[in-house]
Formats: C-alpha cells, structure tokens, sequence
C-alpha cells in the first residue's frame, strides 16, 4: 500500500479539527500550539476523545470536547516527564556516589579494579573490557586529563569512573561484589537490602531508578 496522505497547512489542520467537531476558544492560540508543537505530536492526546465510526475512517470528537482540554493533557504529560527525568537524575546520581565512595574508602581510590573483589572472574573480566572502552570513548576533561597526567594506575579512581560508567555496567559491577557487607553498605542509604536492590536491576536499570523514587528514600534529606 503506497502512501497517499498529502501535507497539510496549519490553518487547514486547525479547520479539519474543526470540522470534526473540536470546539476552539481561542484560534490564535490553536494555531501556535499547531505551529510549536505540531499536530502529529498533539494527535496522541486527542485520540481519547475520538469516536471512530464503524466501517469507515471518520474521525469525530465527542461532542464538546475542546482544543484547550487536549492541550492540558499535553502540558500535563509533559511537565510529569520532565518531574521523573529529574527524579531518575537524582537516584543516578545518589547510585554512582554510593558506590564510588563505600569502595573509594574501603579499598582505596582504584581498589574496585581488584578482581578478588568480585565473585565471577568472567564477569568481572567482560566488565573490565566493557569499562576500557567506555573510557575510551569519553571525551570528559577530568578523564582526557587523568590519561594525559598519569601511566599508573592506566584506569582512573573509582570516583571518576562512577560519572563515565553507564548505570547497566554499574549493576554489573555492584552485583558481582563478593563480600554481601559491601553491597549492604552500598545500599543503606535507600533503606532496604542489597538483594532488593540487585532484583531491581536484574530486571532493569532504568526499573531500579523508577522503583526507588516510587518507594522513596526513607528520609527527607534525599539529594
């Protein structure tokens, strides 16, 4: 099936909208939003008011339903996106300092390269080659810097690996501990146990995050 669908202008997107039966308070405003925000993209937020007619394509809108009410929807969506990118942010950032500092004080600023550290030679080695590259390809001024400066350790400290490392190499990194003490340390700070939070991020690290914002810290001193 070829695709026939032509372009269409703002003004004639606004009045296909209308002709549907989208109410418009205000059209110099609809025909902004239509402008900055496009109507491919506001389209997923009117499809709740649409009643399709069966055995064709119609597209109408239930009776009453405004452009502002779909427009709030948007604003909605997006302003809760941009509350959960912080919060994920936020976890991150608490994660990648948890662990650098717990290991970064217990066994020295290059001590997590010690594979008796970690219960799974392969892992740690495939972790190992996985970091190597990723400091590789940094272009970060503190790590350019630390290559340039120093032969030995080649690595940087683990403070700084914890700003370059992805947060799925750093579950790797914090699941193969050995020592459980080290990863209840680790993960004190959420309140809850290191096998909770290794659950967490065998499903995913992205999960992780989310399921701790959920939960939440436990203290009102959360970063």
């Amino acid at each position: 099936m070829r695709f026939t669908k032509p372009s269409v202008a703002i003004v004639d997107q606004l009045a296909l909208l209308q002709a549907r039966g989208t109410v418009v308070p205000d059209v110099g405003h609809a025909l902004h939003c239509l402008q900055h925000i496009s109507y491919y993209r506001l389209r997923a937020y009117w499809l709740p008011f649409e009643q399709i007619t069966a055995g064709t394509d119609e597209h109408k809108f239930t009776p009453g339903t405004s452009f502002d009410d779909v427009l709030a929807l948007y604003v909605f969506d997006r302003r809760l996106r941009l509350h959960v990118m912080d919060a994920v942010e936020r976890v991150e950032v608490s994660l990648r300092g948890s662990w650098a500092h717990h290991l970064a004080m217990k066994y020295g600023p290059h001590g997590y390269l010690d594979q008796a550290l970690y219960t799974r030679a392969d892992h740690y080695d495939r972790a190992c080659r996985t970091l190597t590259n990723e400091i590789g390809r940094s272009k970060d001024t503190f790590i350019v810097h630390y290559l340039e400066k120093y032969d030995e350790p080649r690595h940087p400290p683990i403070w700084m690996i914890a700003e370059v490392i992805s947060l799925g190499q750093l579950s790797k990194w914090f699941s193969n501990l050995k020592l459980r003490s080290d990863r209840q340390a680790i993960a004190k700070p959420y309140q809850i146990d290191e096998k909770v939070l290794i659950s967490l991020f065998t499903i995913s690290p992205t999960y992780a995050t989310y399921a701790l914002i959920t939960g939440g810290f436990g203290t009102s001193s959360s970063p």
